[in-house]
C-alpha cells in the first residue's frame, strides 16, 4: 500500500476523532438541545462523506493498480514469429555422443549415413588407431528419443568387420575358422536378421580340414552357397565398410567383398559443426 493510500485511511480516524471532540463541547457550552442535535447530525453527514469518498478513492487506486500490473506482466507465450524451431532430438543425442566418444578416446572418426528410409540417419563410428583389445566400431541409431547401439566389432580381428548399404541392410562378419557372414535388416530401431552365410572348416573323417558351406543354417554345396550369397548381396547391396583406416567401397566379385578406395571420416569437430547445423537455428 503506497503512502497516498495510507493517508487516506488515516484522514478517516482522524475526522471521527474530530466530531467527537465537537460534540462534547457543544454539549458543555449550553447550546440549546436543538441546535446540539443539528450540529451533531451535520457533523455525522460530513464524517459519512469524507469516509465514502476515501472508500471511493481507494477502490479507484486498486483497480488502476491492478491494471497497471497486468500491462506489465510479460506475456507467457512468445508470438509465434519469434519462436525458435525445435531441435531434433537426434542431433542433441549424437552430440553428446560425439563428445563422449571423443573425449573418452573410443573413437574419433565419424559420419552419418542414411541406412533406413527413416527421417533419422544412423551415426557411424570408429578409431583411426584401430586397438585390437576393445571394440573399435560402432554404429548406432536413436528410437523413441533414445540412443541405440546397432552393432559394434574389433575391427581386424578374425575377420571382424562391419558394413551397411542405404537399402536397410547391416552386414556383420566374423569368425575363428572361417567366415561367416550375418545380413540384418534395420527396422523400429532393432535388427532383424535376415540372411546368414557360413563358410567354416572341419575335420572330415580322415581328419583333414575341409571347407562346410551353409546358408541360414542348411548345409549346401559351394556353388549353392555363392549362388545364394550372390542374388542377397545383389538385391541388398552395394555396401559400404566401416573400417578403422578409412570409409571403403566394398565390391562383391565371385562370392567375396574385395575393398575398393577410401573415402574420409569426419572428426569429431567436423561431425559437432555439422550437427549444429542440423539443430533448426
Amino acid at each position: 500500500m503506497n503512502l497516498k493510500r495510507i493517508a487516506k485511511r488515516i484522514a478517516a480516524p482522524a475526522l471521527s476523532l474530530m466530531l467527537a471532540a465537537a460534540l462534547s463541547a457543544c454539549s458543555q457550552g449550553g447550546n440549546a438541545e436543538k441546535q446540539t442535535e443539528e450540529v451533531k447530525e451535520t457533523k455525522t453527514q460530513e464524517a459519512a462523506a469524507v469516509i465514502q469518498s476515501t472508500e471511493a478513492a481507494d477502490e479507484k487506486e486498486n483497480t488502476e493498480e491492478e491494471a497497471a500490473s497486468e500491462e506489465e506482466t510479460p506475456s507467457e507465450e512468445e508470438p509465434e514469429s519469434e519462436k525458435k524451431a525445435d531441435e531434433p532430438s537426434y542431433v542433441t543425442i549424437y552430440r553428446n555422443l560425439v563428445s563422449e566418444m571423443s573425449d573418452t578416446g573410443v573413437a574419433d572418426q565419424f559420419i552419418l549415413a542414411q541406412i533406413d528410409d527413416d527421417e533419422i540417419p544412423e551415426l557411424l563410428a570408429t578409431s583411426s588407431e584401430g586397438p585390437f583389445d576393445r571394440e573399435n566400431t560402432f554404429i548406432y541409431t536413436v528410437y523413441e528419443d533414445e540412443p541405440v547401439l546397432l552393432a559394434s566389432a574389433i575391427a581386424g580381428v578374425d575377420g571382424a568387420s562391419l558394413s551397411y548399404s542405404d537399402k536397410g541392410m547391416i552386414r556383420q562378419t566374423g569368425s575363428l575358422t572361417g567366415r561367416t557372414e550375418v545380413y540384418s535388416r534395420l527396422a523400429d530401431g532393432a535388427l532383424t536378421e535376415e540372411f546368414r552365410a557360413k563358410e567354416m572348416t572341419e575335420p572330415d573323417a580322415d581328419g583333414e580340414d575341409v571347407f562346410v558351406y551353409s546358408v541360414n543354417g542348411e548345409e549346401v554345396t559351394p556353388e549353392e552357397y555363392e549362388k545364394q550369397l550372390s542374388a542377397f548381396v545383389t538385391e541388398n547391396g552395394p555396401f559400404m565398410g566401416i573400417d578403422y583406416d578409412g570409409l571403403s567401397v566394398l565390391e562383391f566379385e565371385n562370392g567375396r567383398f574385395s575393398y575398393m578406395h577410401q573415402l574420409a571420416y569426419w572428426t569429431a569437430e567436423d561431425t559437432l559443426s555439422t550437427l549444429d547445423s542440423m539443430g533448426g537455428e
